[in-house]
């Protein structure tokens, strides 16, 4: 029983809310009704104007930040590569200059004498070794210094600095690992040292190659190459200004070289982007470190399991962004202004003059559309009277344009079909030509061109659409001459028109299409002699042509279809026939143009009816 008590509760609540909500509306429309006309156009406005700047500005400087993070995104990747290749150069410089270096010194040992008992001849072997490493250091400048320390322990080098602390390196873990080393390159890791190097303050990365002798297989000694951090630091982008930095961060997560100096050789601080630079080979990733979006990019090392790191925090990337759309907003809150006072005058100027034309407007509700507005005024007001007198005298003006707009559309619809059958035989006849060109007899090949530029001169008629029957005939004998040279072992043609209808004007190019397709869809394909025969005379108030051939023909039922538009059967074949309907039922008449009958293996009749006086368009 409770149950039924609030579901009956619950329906009169939904019930009521309904009921509430159509009220205030009711209300609001009512209220929103009886405002004066200027407080409407204040309240439907502005909302208008405001709300739509105020989203163009939002939508716009987040489009404006996620462009420019992706672009600094992909210039930081294109710096990664970069420098990541700059840096495998390095350390190939060093494999390279240690390779080359010791088989310099291996030839030299072979072209001199091993022991150097006197002083005079140690000098000189000390000179000439020194040569050696000064061509290493030219041919590979990115090599920081070289040490070279023969099998009786005498040290040789450029740089004196490197022979400081020399008994503590030959006791070190380097020296003692080259000497038992396989002839294979030996690399040192980043660190601090005091031996072999020119800076302790430093740091060092060291490789270490064995010179065997290939003769002997005795050890002549140990190449020590050393690459200094600052070198290897000095390829790095300057992304300071932007709160960014670059670090090298080697196999173990140690930074072997940074822009930051209070984090060389310290263990990797954030182990999340540290496991997204191991799974990919590059990476270029918005991540949170520290509290704050970060820009991190990067890439592995070619030949050293080795990552190079670029951090740059993308509050950074986006100040600039920041500031212009502190400066839009508030260019934005300005016009809002302006638009709020331009609104207010504007109403209160529009309002007054359109209550008075309302009043009007009121005089002509009984549908007297023939009653004017007088215009007393020559503002806004005046001109939406001047405007409404206007409109009603033009209804009455256009009423009459419409037939004559009618009429010139067919005239358009006529141009269009003449514009489109102008080059329809060009591509035919251009392969005779060619072809006539090529054989040894001039004389046909002259008259085959002879009667192809009187076709075209013809058919172009200095821009006329109207010429004689007499033209057209002379246009298709040309037509005929041409196609009975192309297809001599096809078919022979007789024409006879009266002479009364000579003088008759006709539409250009009205008999050739007809022709045309006789020739080709007709006695062509028959494949045997044919015949076509072509008249023209007068029949009472028509002048009739006929074009009649007894070629394959066609069936009945196609045939009495072959001019329709929708006929897609028809069309490809028949564009030049149904072309010339279209054009004379447009010209004179639908009662005018063509009618076709034939009977499949009997041959095919046209016939093209117009009216004796001609000429005018209906």
């Amino acid at each position: 029983m409770k149950t039924g008590n609030w579901n009956w509760r619950d329906r009169e609540m939904q019930i009521w809310a309904r009921s509430e909500a159509a009220r205030a509306a009711k209300r609001f429309t009512r209220w929103f009704g009886n405002q004066p006309i200027k407080r409407k156009i204040l309240l439907l406005y502005v909302p208008l104007i405001v709300v739509p700047l105020l989203v163009l500005g939002i939508v716009s400087n987040m489009i404006f930040v996620n462009v420019t993070v992706d672009k600094m995104a992909k210039a930081v990747a294109d710096d990664s590569a970069l420098i990541s290749v700059r840096i495998d150069s390095m350390l190939a410089d060093m494999k390279n200059c240690a390779n080359i270096t010791t088989l310099n010194l291996i030839q030299f040992y072979h072209e001199n004498t091993r022991d150097s008992s006197n002083a005079v001849d140690a000098l000189v072997l000390q000179r000439k070794i020194e040569n050696i490493l000064r061509t290493g250091n030219i041919s590979f400048p990115n090599v920081d210094s070289m040490l070279f320390i023969d099998a009786n322990q005498r040290a040789v080098t450029l740089n004196t600095k490197l022979l400081s602390n020399l008994d503590e390196g030959l006791q070190s873990e380097i020296y003692n690992r080259v000497m038992n080393s396989s002839p294979s390159s030996v690399w040192f890791s980043m660190e601090y040292r005091d031996f072999f190097v020119t800076d302790k303050d430093t740091p060092i990365l060291s490789l270490g190659k064995r010179v065997i002798d290939t003769e002997t297989g005795d050890t002549l000694g140990v190449l020590i190459l050393n690459l200094n951090e600052t070198s290897v630091a000095a390829v790095f982008p300057q992304f300071s200004r932007k709160g960014g930095s670059v670090f090298l961060v080697d196999d173990d997560d140690i930074v072997i070289a940074s822009q930051d100096k209070e984090k060389l050789l310290k263990p990797l601080e954030h182990a999340s982007f540290d496991a997204l630079s191991r799974e990919r080979e590059d990476f270029n990733e918005i991540l949170r470190l520290d509290g704050q979006k970060t820009l991190v990019a990067g890439r592995k090392l070619q030949n050293f399991d080795w990552r190079l790191m670029i951090i740059i925090p993308v509050a950074e990337l986006t100040a600039g962004v920041n500031s212009s759309a502190t400066v839009m907003l508030v260019l934005i809150f300005v016009f809002m202004i302006l638009v709020l006072t331009a609104a207010n005058i504007l109403s209160a100027l529009t309002a007054k003059p359109i209550v008075s034309l309302t009043e009007k407007m009121r005089e002509i509700q009984g549908g007297d559309f023939a009653v004017s507005i007088q215009a007393d005024t020559t503002d806004e007001v005046g001109e939406l009277a001047a405007g409404f007198n206007e409109m009603m005298k033009r209804i009455n003006d256009l009423t009459a344009q419409s037939v004559m707009k009618q009429k010139k559309l067919r005239e358009y619809e006529l141009a269009l079909i003449q514009a489109q059958i102008k080059p329809h035989f060009l591509y035919n006849s251009l392969g005779l030509v060619y072809t006539l060109c090529g054989m040894a007899g001039a004389t046909e090949a002259q008259t085959a061109t002879k009667s192809l530029a009187d076709f075209y001169r013809a058919a172009l008629s200095a821009g006329k659409e109207i010429i004689s029957v007499e033209e057209e005939i002379k246009n298709v004998k040309d037509y005929l001459y041409i196609q009975s040279k192309r297809f001599s072992d096809f078919f022979e043609y007789q024409i006879t028109v009266d002479e009364q209808i000579l003088h008759k004007k006709i539409l250009k190019l009205s008999l050739q299409p007809i022709v045309e397709n006789a020739i080709h869809h007709g006695l062509v394909p028959k494949g045997s002699f044919g015949h076509l025969q072509i008249t023209g005379q007068q029949e009472g108030s028509q002048i009739v042509f006929t074009v009649a051939d007894d070629g394959v023909g066609m069936d009945a039922q196609i045939a009495s279809h072959l001019l329709d538009r929708e006929n897609e059967d028809a069309r490809s074949g028949s564009f030049g026939m149904r072309s010339v309907h279209e054009r004379f039922q447009l010209f004179y008449g639908e009662q005018y143009g063509l009618e076709v009958q034939s009977s499949k293996g009997h041959g095919t009749q046209v016939r093209l009816v117009m009216p004796v006086n001609g000429g005018s368009i209906c």
